[in-house]
């Protein structure tokens, strides 16, 4: 004897119905313990992660003006840097320096200029 023939779905009985929800709740539950167990477990790396270098993104920036305006009620300076650049038209600082030498020492570090470029650029107001 063999099994016998099914025409139609109905045909399976209501044993059959009544088991497949109870099979899918037991493959699902499995597969959430398996992926648990799988990555919850140590794994050891064959080489260690290292930064080997630190790189700093360095943008070229046509500088139209610089405006630095020194708040000395409130103790630092402000800087804006106008460029030419069609996406990064402003760029704005505050320095805790008052000193016009200081302040334009700091603006030359943080745009990687000459200190003359800085000097030819720079007008200072107080406040």
């Amino acid at each position: 004897m063999g099994w016998p023939k099914i025409h139609r779905w109905q045909d399976l009985g209501f044993d059959f119905w009544l088991v497949l929800p109870l099979a899918g709740l037991l493959f699902v539950a499995g597969g959430e313990w398996v992926t648990g167990q799988a990555l919850s477990r140590p794994r050891r790396l064959e080489q260690p992660l290292a930064i080997r270098s630190q790189q700093q993104a360095t943008l070229a920036l046509d500088i139209l003006s610089i405006q630095a305006e020194i708040r000395r009620s409130r103790g630092y300076t402000k800087v804006e840097v106008t460029t030419t650049n069609p996406h990064l038209r402003k760029l704005e600082f505050e320095f805790p320096q008052m000193d016009p030498d200081q302040v334009s020492a700091q603006i030359a570090q943080e745009l990687g200029l000459a200190p003359e470029q800085v000097q030819r650029l720079t007008r200072y107001s107080l406040d």
